[in-house]
């Protein structure tokens, strides 16, 4: 991971497949934010049983996803954890690489945001990242731990945010593209078009290796 800039935004997740959302969220957190945004696939995420597809073949997806995208960049440190992986840890190891000064961001979706109450240590989180929500239009009730936590550290600008390196919550909508990878998934078995979907050397890299075929789709990301 190269730093080029005082912004970095870590954006976590399988990513299995990566596909048009994930991009869309990525450059609507550059574009908003100006900053440029580390994708970190995750290797055994502690809040999945199982993933479909191997870490090499999710990494290869990535880069061929973001080739040419000079503000998008990969971290592997969670690939080569043979324990699963805390965001708590990869944040600190963000921060001891970044230094102090250096504003950094953790990118969450409404879903897993609503879920940061059982992470593992996740009201100190905001010791080493702001937290950058993407919500969707119609706002979910959140629980008493997150509202109160949301009164205390929430910022209403992004002039604001970039007034101190971290400790911050900052939440915008999220671009409207209705698409999963567990959706995507069940168009692959079925050979349904996914066009709109997926980038297209994700595509042609997909079929080439033939991954997706005959799984059991009970995982959603």
């Amino acid at each position: 991971m190269t730093v080029r800039s005082a912004d970095l935004a870590i954006y976590g997740g399988t990513f299995d497949p990566v596909h048009r959302g994930h991009l869309a969220i990525a450059r609507a957190v550059s574009d908003h934010l100006d900053t440029d945004v580390c994708f970190v696939p995750a290797h055994r995420p502690p809040h999945k049983d199982r993933l479909l597809t191997s870490s090499t073949d999710r990494l290869a997806m990535l880069n061929l996803a973001l080739s040419g995208q000079p503000r998008f960049q990969i971290d592997e440190l969670e690939l080569h954890r043979d324990e699963p992986s805390y965001t708590i840890d990869t944040v600190a190891d963000f921060r001891s690489r970044v230094g102090e000064e250096a504003r950094l961001y953790f990118v969450l979706g409404e879903d897993a945001y609503r879920s940061l109450p059982s992470w593992k240590a996740w009201r100190d989180l905001l010791d080493f990242v702001h937290l950058i929500v993407c919500r969707r239009r119609h706002k979910a009730a959140l629980s008493k731990a997150l509202s109160d936590l949301e009164a205390q550290r929430m910022i209403s600008s992004v002039s604001a945010l970039k007034q101190a390196p971290r400790g911050g919550i900052f939440c915008f909508q999220q671009p409207e593209y209705d698409v999963s990878s567990t959706a995507i998934r069940r168009k692959l078995q079925l050979d349904q078009s996914l066009q709109d979907d997926l980038d297209p050397k994700v595509y042609q890299f997909i079929r080439e290796q033939r991954l997706y075929l005959k799984q059991d789709e009970s995982m959603s990301i």
